[in-house]
């Protein structure tokens, strides 16, 4: 488990201060992204990590906790973005463009894994 831009064990703490921060406590507290790899896919723990780690630096100025994990028969990270920027208090925005940009990132961080046919594209999905 990572934090990037925050503690990994601090990190709901952080997130709340700077909500508060910037006077942002209502509405959505988070975003949370999964990203997945085949259960074919040749992958170690650690890699999965680091290329989960390169897709949170596109969310630059926010707080995101990066836990990969090993529970299933595919390797998945799971990126939880903090609703409100840390460095200008600013509202992160979801839509469809964005979602399709940031699988375009995933694949590039990802350096063309094979994410196989069953997931959607590029092994990302949301959740929440």
């Amino acid at each position: 488990m990572t934090g990037v831009n925050c503690l990994s064990n601090t990190a709901f703490q952080e997130f709340m201060n700077t909500k508060r921060l910037f006077g942002k406590t209502e509405g959505r507290m988070y975003y949370h992204l999964i990203q997945s790899f085949s259960p074919e896919e040749v992958l170690t723990a650690e890699t999965a990590h680091e290329i989960a780690l390169k897709l949170a630096q596109e969310f630059a100025g926010f707080e995101v906790l990066v836990c990969t994990h090993t529970d299933r028969d595919h390797l998945h990270s799971h990126l939880i973005i903090n609703s409100v920027s840390a460095e200008n208090g600013r509202k992160y925005h979801s839509d469809k463009d964005n979602i399709q940009r940031i699988r375009q990132v995933h694949s590039a961080a990802a350096n063309g894994r094979w994410c196989g046919d069953q997931r959607p594209p590029c092994g990302l999905k949301t959740a929440g």
